[in-house]
């Protein structure tokens, strides 16, 4: 049975907080996507202009990875990615740690 009308889909916005000499912090310690409707995630720093780094060190749910302020949009989730992805945001030499996770269909 097909769901019509499906939600198609859904860019996830992460919020990158600069806090100068600390850490960075995000909005999403967990960001949620689904590998079945195609989401993707944008990560913004509330520091307009301040370059940050997102790299996933072991491996990528996304085609690329790593991104930074000036490359921020993943694209699609690719549809065979599931589970927990950890990934760090990088300002200014500080380091943070947070998770996507990528539900399965």
């Amino acid at each position: 049975m097909s769901a019509s009308g499906g939600q198609g889909p859904r860019k996830v916005t992460v919020q990158i907080r600069h806090n100068p000499g600390n850490a960075p912090s995000v909005d999403q310690d967990e960001a949620h996507i689904s590998s079945t409707q195609g989401d993707e995630i944008e990560w913004i720093c509330d520091a307009p202009g301040k370059d940050f780094h997102v790299r996933f060190n072991d491996k990528s749910p996304f085609q690329q990875n790593h991104y930074h302020s000036k490359n921020n949009r993943t694209g699609r989730v690719k549809s065979d990615a599931s589970g927990k992805f950890k990934y760090s945001v990088e300002i200014d030499g500080k380091i943070l740690d947070p998770t996507v996770i990528v539900h399965p269909p």
